[in-house]
């Protein structure tokens, strides 16, 4: 772990795009090559912690953002803090962020708890077994 990161999540709309970075697979396009490798790079030097799925109609932020691009004939990156004509630009796109994320993050939360709950009967009968004989038990 690098010091100061933490593992991410990507969420992406487009299943092909997000199994071949799941999988690790080139795609066989070959306008497609150097864009998969350049994020391959990219991606390898965080902390992915997993690869999901969401589709377009329930990421309406994604869509924004996409046709904002189509639209704009070119894409984007910017940083929202303190720059107030830049939020201003981008606030139609963030305003679909948290309906968008909603769903995701129960489903994660309800993930976490299920593997806190496995991990903590696996860790009891780990350590039933491991317990020191008493009054009445045989030791082995």
């Amino acid at each position: 772990m690098r010091r100061g990161q933490e593992p991410i999540h990507v969420v992406g709309d487009n299943v092909q795009v997000i199994e071949q970075h799941r999988r690790r697979k080139t795609p066989t396009a070959p306008h497609l090559k150097p864009i998969h490798w350049r994020c391959r790079r990219m991606t390898t030097r965080m902390m992915i912690q997993g690869w999901h799925h969401q589709s377009r109609d329930t990421n309406l932020m994604a869509n924004q953002l996409a046709n904002m691009a189509i639209d704009g004939g070119s894409s984007r990156q910017a940083r929202l803090e303190g720059d107030t004509t830049v939020r201003q630009h981008w606030e139609h796109v963030t305003r679909y962020m948290e309906a968008d994320l909603a769903p995701w993050i129960v489903n994660m939360e309800n993930t976490a708890q299920e593997d806190a709950v496995a991990a903590s009967q696996s860790g009891r009968r780990q350590e039933m077994g491991r317990r020191k004989p008493g009054p009445g038990r045989r030791g082995s």
